[in-house]
């Protein structure tokens, strides 16, 4: 399967609503994905700030409270997923891909190893000082930004800590315009030449 089709599946259902409206589908070979914003309150939840996502956590690390929310509205539904290997790859893009990110931390929580695949586009930056352990839930996660998506600048004072970071043609300078999903349907195409 090509990279502009892994990002296709990101956009289009049919989707299960759950939690706090929370969209996501699994296919039959195993893959979780997540919807982008959509509805006014995928809105609410994406202009929030930084909590502490567990209780007790014996090294603290923070996650953007909007995001932690809506993924936990929905985790009691896929935790068993991932410990009966049912879950092979999860992906999203925007909101979608934030969600995603939760998930592969939480995956790698329940069965202590990395997914096999994950794909995040047009991702918003959800941690701040994870732990290095906590990081090889990502060995297999590769983050596909545009250059100038003001969404996955945000908040502008942290880097994202992935190593397999694409960076698409975009402008130089931040943009919504680099966030449109047309705008990474045609990097993709340059970048693979599909």
């Amino acid at each position: 399967m090509s990279i502009l089709n892994v990002f296709d599946e990101t956009l289009h259902g049919p989707w299960r609503t759950a939690g706090f409206d929370v969209q996501y589908k699994i296919s039959p070979r195993g893959v979780l994905t997540f919807q982008h914003t959509t509805s006014k309150s995928d809105w609410l939840y994406n202009f929030q700030f930084w909590i502490t996502p567990y209780r007790d956590m014996p090294k603290k690390w923070y996650a953007h409270r909007g995001f932690v929310a809506l993924y936990k509205s929905v985790r009691d539904e896929l935790t068993p997923l991932y410990k009966y290997g049912l879950i092979t790859r999860i992906q999203g893009f925007s909101q979608g891909a934030a969600l995603a990110q939760l998930a592969i931390e939480d995956y790698y929580f329940q069965t202590g190893k990395p997914i096999e695949s994950a794909y995040c586009f047009g991702c918003p930056k959800v941690f701040l000082n994870l732990p290095e352990e906590n990081k090889r839930a990502f060995d297999n996660t590769c983050l596909i930004n545009t250059l100038g998506d003001i969404v996955s600048m945000v908040p502008p004072w942290y880097k994202n800590f992935f190593s397999a970071l694409v960076q698409l043609p975009g402008h130089a300078y931040p943009s919504f315009k680099d966030h449109y999903p047309e705008v990474y349907r045609e990097g993709l195409k340059q970048d693979w030449g599909e």
